[in-house]
Order: structure tokens, then sequence, then C-alpha cells
């Protein structure tokens, strides 16, 4: 039987915050981990307000620029939020949930168009603004470039094209594997109907579940986007640490 302390390390390893709250009791967990754990719960789910509540009850000292990216994510800061989504993707990789990957990977390629096209028109935006609003964007494509198709990608897609822009990133996130990785979504229960998908089927249609993160990260630095890719590796070393940032000698 595994110790404490080893299937804390296991459950974090694997990034499941959610059971390890719930287990938080039965691991004898200190009450700053049980604050930074709930953290890691809320920012799964995208309750940024309710995890820096969490985040500010951590007595002991906390990385600076975590509590600046938990206030970006209230703040809708784009290297913040697809930074979240990143590691959210990533995540499921790692504990084999390959449908919400396939869909969370589906949400990436339309929230990256509709990233660009607001910097296209507006320059500067949140994702939180009207400018992000995939109604307010489809009106815009409408009345402003007569383009009339309801399919927020496809719109956006052919705005580009006819800017003659960005067309090295419209092509990597609409090429034939990102294609048919997106259809195994659509095809699943997150889509419109109920077939299964497994780690066969992402490599499949795309190529190993790493390499495709690998490629929706070099999308997100062509357009300009910083990761805080450490993250969560911080905040379980801390967990692991008592709640301590400092490592105790």
């Amino acid at each position: 039987m595994l110790k404490k302390s080893d299937m804390t390390r296991v459950l974090l390893n694997s990034y499941n915050y959610s059971v390890l709250y719930y287990l938080r009791k039965d691991l004898s967990l200190k009450e700053e981990s049980v604050f930074l754990i709930k953290y890691c719960v809320d920012c799964n789910n995208f309750n940024f307000s309710n995890a820096l509540d969490n985040l500010l009850k951590v007595k002991s000292k906390v990385p600076k620029e975590l509590i600046k990216n938990t206030e970006d994510l209230i703040k809708g800061d784009p290297n913040a939020i697809f930074n979240e989504l990143m590691c959210n993707i990533y995540f499921q990789a790692v504990r084999e949930e390959y449908i919400d990957f396939s869909g969370r990977i589906f949400r990436f390629n339309e929230s990256v168009f509709k990233y660009m096209f607001a910097v296209s028109e507006f320059d500067r935006v949140d994702f939180y603004s009207k400018q992000m609003d995939k109604r307010y964007q489809l009106k815009l494509l409408s009345d402003k470039y007569h383009i009339h198709n309801n399919n927020i990608i496809f719109a956006i897609e052919e705005y580009f094209k006819k800017k003659n822009k960005n067309m090295d990133i419209v092509n990597g996130v609409l090429n034939d594997n990102m294609r048919q990785l997106v259809n195994l979504r659509h095809n699943s229960i997150v889509g419109h109907g109920f077939f299964s998908v497994g780690y066969d089927d992402i490599v499949e249609a795309y190529a190993e579940p790493q390499k495709v993160i690998h490629d929706l990260k070099r999308i997100l630095s062509k357009i300009g986007l910083e990761l805080f890719e450490e993250k969560y590796d911080i905040i379980n070393g801390i967990i692991l640490n008592g709640g301590e940032f400092e490592i105790k000698k």
C-alpha cells in the first residue's frame, strides 16, 4: 500500500487536484497545501476569482509570478488564458482523458482564430471583451467584410485570405491532421456523437499527444504569446513541501 506522501505525489504528478482535495483529510494534508490544491481545482474550472481567494489564504510565501498570473487570468489576459488552456490540455493528455483532450483542441483552434481576428481589428484585447465574442465577430465579419459563414473558424479563415495575412498560422491550424483530430471531437460525447476517443485514435489522426501539444505551443509563439509553463510544477513543489515555498534545510 502506498504511503500518504507517495499517494500525494502520485496524484500531483497526474495533476489530479480534485481527487487530492477530496482525500485531503485522509492524506493529512496541511491547511496551506489544501488552499493551494483548491486553488488548482478552481483554476482548472476557470473560476479565477475563487482561485485568487484561496491563493491569498496561503500565509507562507507565494511566488509573485503566481499571484500575477492569477490576477491576469481574472483580467482575461491572452497570455494567461492561453497558458491555462494549454495546461488543461496537457493534464488531460497525462491522465489519458482523450475525449476531453480532443474537445480542448477544438476550443484552442477556435480561440486562436478569434484572438487573431480581434488583434487584427482592434490591436489589444482581453478575453472578456465584446471583441472576443463570437456573435460580435460574426456580425462584424458579415457587415464589414461581407463574409456570411456562420462557422467562426471558416469565416475568419476567409477574412485572412482576403487580407493575405497570417496564412501560415491559419494553414497550420487547419491542416488535414488537425481536421482529423477535430473530427474525433465532433463524433464524441463532447461534440455531436457517442464515439470513443483513445490514444491510438489521436496518433492515427495527428501524432503522439505530446507532439500535438508541442505544435499548439508553436502556434502560440508565432502569434506572440508567452506561456508560464512551470506554473503547476511550482505549485506541486510547494504542496509537497507542506505549503511552504521556501525549501527547508
